[in-house]
């Protein structure tokens, strides 16, 4: 519950941060208003004919109600100095074109997003119109905008030097969203194509789609050659926001393991791709696709991330770690999306702050849950490993068992025969172990073989191999190791175990170890015949007397 407590605070805090709404970016110096959509030649509009029908808006913006096109008036409310120059700025939304009639001008400047019209110098989200001559209160400026926008967008009058330097920054500051967005993408698409794990390459493509869309509304996209004539055509908007919302959507639904976990809030999720997928479609049906589906669209989006949420804490709850790195990753982005859909079909104006903390947010949402696939991804790697390991491993002994041993064996024999090095290979047997077994029970016995295998491994080098061969019967594989070391290592073995009794509760009992040896010289051409001779040599160790190590004769 804590951790769903500092979450809880996180959430308010951002929501504080970016709750001052549009009244306080109007701008006093002028006073804005909407004279409406008018058939007339312009040179009517300008002469002031139809002031009378201009209705006041309440901020100084650019309003889609009940749309951006159309014809709009700006009276000044104070003087605006020739020094330094002034200009008017607009922001302007995805394929919008804007016409200003300024005191003094007989013809307009006209500004545009993308083509002929638009302005080199500054960013295409950006209208700038100089006031070279200033502005005296009262005068007005008629603007003519030609766009079917459904954002608000601000005007605002600065020092063109400020105006400058704040273009520089969102140029900055978008190209390293981009950049980082674009990495992601690749490393996510690669990661995916190389190790064929599905959830990459879903999320590289949810980020791919969001970062196409990122750039058609930054109009950056259309400054593409060849990709002009698509700025503000409507299915290419929204088949890359559906495209982001579906893939995103996806892979939501196979990261949290919605399916398994949360049977209904998965068919919530199904039932959304559905719906970014007919948006797409019925955007290509005539009269159909001129209907407001984006809001359709967007109501999906948030229902989409909420169910994502929801399901994030069912899973950080149930202590899953990949569900608790996506709720830290997907809460920016779940207020900021809210925030800008309210945006959109509430008509505010775009919180400067939003400009950047909205694509910023699909950033930090892809490093995290980069992180979060990389960390499933290691999770899996461990428990393979446990798995292989636990494959290999005798059980009771956790030496090698038998499969695993003839492995390693076959392995230390190849290498010792590419480098001309000999390789001993010593059979041990614990004595008289089926007494053991019978008077003391099989846990006993399971104990002795414990401690057994234990000591041995004290006694080994770097790079030996052990192995449980079967019963009470141990291989010992020793690279690099002619006959007299093999034999002196032998020894060292019989007497680690022959040294002080196994203990058992109650019960001390006194093992010995019978052991044969055999020294392979010429790699796997020898090595079966190796480890008959060591198995005869442990049989002559038996019949002997037992507690022994022996060799057979060269």
């Amino acid at each position: 519950m804590g951790k769903l407590r500092s979450v809880g605070l996180a959430l308010c805090g951002l929501w504080l941060v970016l709750s001052p709404c549009a009244a306080a970016t109007t701008d006093a110096s002028f006073r804005v208003y909407r004279i409406g959509d008018l058939a007339g030649p312009a040179a009517e509009v300008i002469a002031g004919r139809h002031d009378a029908a201009a209705v006041a808006v309440a901020t100084a913006t650019i309003t889609p109600t009940p749309r951006v096109g159309g014809w709009w008036r700006l009276d000044a409310q104070r003087d605006v100095p020739q020094e330094p120059l002034q200009v008017l700025v607009l922001d302007l939304p995805n394929d919008t074109t804007s016409s200003a009639w300024l005191p003094g001008r007989a013809k307009p400047l006209v500004r545009s997003t993308v083509g002929l019209d638009s302005d080199p110098a500054y960013g295409p989200r950006l209208a700038v119109f100089p006031l070279a001559g200033g502005l005296r209160a009262g005068q007005h400026v008629y603007l003519f905008v030609d766009s079917t926008a459904r954002s608000a967008d601000r005007l605002r009058i600065m020092d063109e030097h400020a105006i400058r330097v704040q273009d520089r920054r969102d140029v900055q500051i978008n190209t390293l969203i981009h950049g980082t967005l674009l990495a992601l993408i690749l490393v996510g698409l690669g990661l995916g194509i190389t190790l064929r794990e599905s959830d990459f390459l879903l999320l590289g493509c949810g980020l791919a789609f969001a970062l196409l869309f990122l750039l058609d509304n930054t109009v950056d996209l259309y400054r593409i050659p060849g990709l002009a004539p698509l700025a503000g055509v409507r299915v290419v908007q929204r088949i890359l926001g559906s495209g982001a919302a579906f893939f995103t959507g996806l892979f939501m639904l196979r990261y949290l393991q919605m399916e398994q976990r949360a049977p209904l809030l998965a068919r919530i999720q199904r039932w959304m791709l559905a719906v970014y997928v007919f948006v797409v479609v019925v955007s290509f049906v005539p009269r159909i696709g001129l209907w407001q589906w984006p809001l359709v669209g967007n109501i999906a989006v948030l229902v989409s991330v909420i169910v994502g949420f929801i399901a994030a804490v069912k899973g950080a709850l149930a202590g899953d770690r990949p569900s608790q790195m996506f709720l830290w990753s997907w809460l920016p982005l779940l207020i900021l999306l809210s925030w800008r859909v309210l945006e959109i079909n509430l008509g505010w104006p775009a919180n400067e702050m939003l400009q950047y903390a909205f694509p910023a947010s699909f950033v930090l949402a892809g490093v995290l849950l980069m992180i979060g696939l990389g960390d499933r991804m290691l999770q899996y790697k461990r428990e393979r490993d446990a798995s292989n390991l636990l494959a290999r491993r005798d059980p009771l002994t956790e030496v090698y068992n038998r499969r695993a041993l003839d492995e390693r064996l076959h392995a230390a024999a190849h290498e010792a025969g590419h480098r001309s090095q000999p390789l001993a290979l010593l059979f041990a047997d614990l004595d008289h172990f089926k007494r053991i077994n019978d008077e003391h029970g099989h846990d006993i016995g399971d104990a002795c073989l414990r401690e057994v295998a234990r000591r041995l491994r004290s006694v080994l080098r770097f790079g030996d191999v052990l192995g449980r061969y079967g019963g009470e019967e141990f291989v010992i594989g020793l690279p690099r190791t002619a006959v007299d070391d093999a034999c002196a290592m032998a020894e060292r073995i019989r007497q680690a175990i022959r040294s002080e009794p196994i203990v058992c509760g109650d019960v001390a009992i006194s093992i010995t170890l019978s052991i044969g040896v055999a020294v392979l010289h010429d790699g796997l051409a020898g090595f079966d015949e190796a480890m008959r001779s060591a198995d005869r040599a442990l049989y002559v160790s038996k019949r002997e007397g037992r507690d022994r190590v022996s060799m057979l004769p060269a």
